[in-house]
């Protein structure tokens, strides 16, 4: 039997603020502590170690002593039977392999820090290569597509065209936007027919949580971990645990488990605030906030509200003012208030005036001139005649026409 620990997405270094900063850390270790109690043959890893291409020199030391005592406590190598690709050839290699995600991607030619992980002899990282290794007999085909370019994440698939080995458990590694898990309009995303067949696992990084599919032509299972710290903090993250998958390879057959981890609470909730004045919303906050606290948390949650809403006739988003209800919860929770979809009267007037002046196909002078106009709330012959004295930055014929303006 062969056992695979597949961890995603741990972007070490990530720290928006000083009371996030050791959990990158604290969860990434929360995993492999899961993922070694396993005894596995091989760790994989699938994108993302940083979170920074050029990550700080206490990231990059963290991440040295952290890789060293996953080795050391692995005690393991892989023996390489054969290899396609442009390495060079070797025997053996450390017992954990990766990808490079978009995080880490530079520009050709250029080292990122998964590189230094791997000169430093701490993993193995693959990019548009193939390696079959062996485990007690049981033969292992590992194919990794590093972080590439969205745009250009299909050519690189078609030129590469990589070919599962033959007797072997084929996995196939990429770290990708898929317009099946994030539907957007964009062609150039790559899509679930875009993976070539033929490979047992197709293993997938680059998505923040956790889910499961199948291949749409050979239904071979695709796995996608997600990572395990909550980056983004998308309303699907607070409902999904984070974890790893644990394969389990006997007589040729995979048999897949999903492995929770231990992670800084998350909660995130969708609030309509329609027709609410500012001093409402901060008292339904308020309330929303005592409710959540009275479970008890190991550790200090994280509360992401997204308000929603036309706001009451009046007020604008610029009138609600988040700061003293953060400030008078902020040693009970990390508070992240989202006011980006709230509208008003006045906001909705405005995007109305701009929208139907794009859609006059206006030229730019003459947009600048209708606000003007619609600014000063007058209209005025001599107004066009400045507005092109401005815009040409001609400014004495300018104060010209302003002095005219007065004294009529």
């Amino acid at each position: 039997m062969v056992k695979i620990a597949v961890i995603s997405d741990l972007h070490l270094g990530f720290s928006p603020d000083f009371e996030r900063e050791k959990d990158c850390y604290e969860q990434a270790a929360n995993a492999f502590n899961k993922a070694l109690s396993e005894d596995p043959n091989l760790i994989i890893l699938i994108g993302d170690i940083f979170h920074k291409k050029i990550p700080a020199q206490e990231t990059l030391g963290n991440a040295i002593t952290f890789f060293s005592e996953v080795n050391k406590r692995m005690g393991k190598e892989v023996r390489v039977l054969e290899k396609e690709g442009g390495k060079k050839e070797v025997d053996k290699i450390p017992a954990i392999i990766t990808i490079y995600g978009t995080h880490e991607r530079r520009n050709a030619g250029k080292m990122n820090p998964v590189h230094i992980l791997e000169k430093a002899k701490l993993l193995y990282c693959l990019h548009k290569e193939s390696i079959l290794a062996q485990f007690d007999g049981v033969r292992i085909g590992i194919h990794g597509l590093s972080g590439v370019h969205d745009k250009f994440a299909r050519t690189e698939l078609e030129n590469w065209r990589p070919k599962p080995f033959e007797r072997a458990v084929n996995l196939f590694l990429i770290h990708q936007t898929f317009n099946d898990i994030i539907p957007t309009q964009d062609e150039d995303l790559l899509e679930f027919n875009d993976l070539p067949t033929g490979f047992d696992l197709y293993l997938l990084g680059h998505i923040h949580w956790n889910l499961e599919d199948k291949h749409p032509v050979s239904k071979a299972p695709i796995l996608v971990p997600g990572s395990t710290i909550a980056t983004q903090l998308r309303g699907i993250e607070s409902k999904k645990e984070k974890g790893f998958y644990l394969l389990n390879i006997i007589h040729g057959q995979t048999k897949i488990k999903f492995i929770p981890i231990k992670t800084r609470p998350f909660i995130f909730e969708k609030i309509d605030v329609g027709d609410k004045k500012p001093s409402e919303i901060l008292t339904l906050l308020s309330e929303k906030i005592s409710s959540f606290l009275k479970e008890d948390y190991r550790k200090k949650p994280i509360f992401r509200f997204k308000l929603e809403g036309k706001l009451a006739e009046g007020f604008s988003p610029v009138d609600l003012q988040l700061k003293p209800v953060i400030d008078r919860y902020s040693n009970k929770a990390i508070l992240k208030i989202d006011k980006s979809s709230l509208t008003s009267s006045e906001l909705e007037k405005r995007k109305s005036f701009l929208q139907g002046l794009i859609d006059e196909k206006e030229s730019v002078n003459k947009i600048g001139l209708n606000i003007l106009m619609k600014s000063l709330d007058f209209s005025d012959p001599k107004l066009e005649e400045l507005f092109d004295c401005l815009s040409e930055g001609d400014i004495e014929s300018a104060e010209e026409v302003i002095s005219k303006l007065k004294l009529e």
